[in-house]
């Protein structure tokens, strides 16, 4: 079901990306265009393996310029969230990367009935802070979205898993802003 809605929003995408190519400003493209090319070349980090070119980090006051990507080294769909005064412009400006792994679900209980049984699941997001320049890895967490439904005594026949709440990103930036402004 959930990749069923993920495949519906993809197409949703696309198609407002076909039919209003004209409402996105040229501004917006290139900064699209600048973050995606900065994610690839920032992608071998997420494997802890570090980018020469990139700024040595030296933890202290200010602001540490990062580049938030996916767990595979792509661009992640939340990069455009991150504040612009956080964000690195290029490779020799950026000193943090956070690889923020796929949405997926732990399993919290079995309910378990006379048909088939149902699973418990909680959305959990992990996350990496790491050294651009090294890949050395600063920090790790992960983030639980909130707890699925209790079991009934009874459930739907066609019901095989309860999902809790999204994850809150907000965590997400709270986390990064610690290390990003320290």
């Amino acid at each position: 079901m959930k990749r069923l809605f993920g495949i519906v929003l993809i197409i949703c995408f696309i198609s407002i990306c076909v039919f209003c190519a004209g409402c996105v400003s040229e501004e917006e493209k290139q900064a699209a265009v600048q973050a995606e090319s900065l994610a690839r070349q920032m992608g071998p980090v997420a494997r802890g393996v570090g980018v020469p070119q990139a700024a040595a980090y030296t933890k202290g006051r200010g602001v540490h310029p990062i580049v938030l990507i996916s767990g595979s080294g792509g661009v992640h769909f939340l990069t455009t969230s991150v504040p612009k005064e956080w964000q690195a412009k290029s490779v020799a400006e950026t000193q943090l990367v956070v690889v923020v792994g796929e949405d997926s679900m732990a399993l919290v209980e079995m309910c378990r009935y006379t048909g088939p049984s149902v699973a418990r699941g909680r959305h959990s997001v992990a996350v990496e802070f790491r050294e651009a320049k090294t890949g050395k890895l600063i920090s790790k967490t992960s983030f639980l979205g909130s707890m699925p439904p209790k079991c009934r005594q009874t459930e739907n026949y066609y019901v095989t898993t309860l999902y809790g709440g999204d994850v809150d990103y907000n965590q997400l930036f709270s986390w990064i802003q610690k290390y990003a402004l320290s």
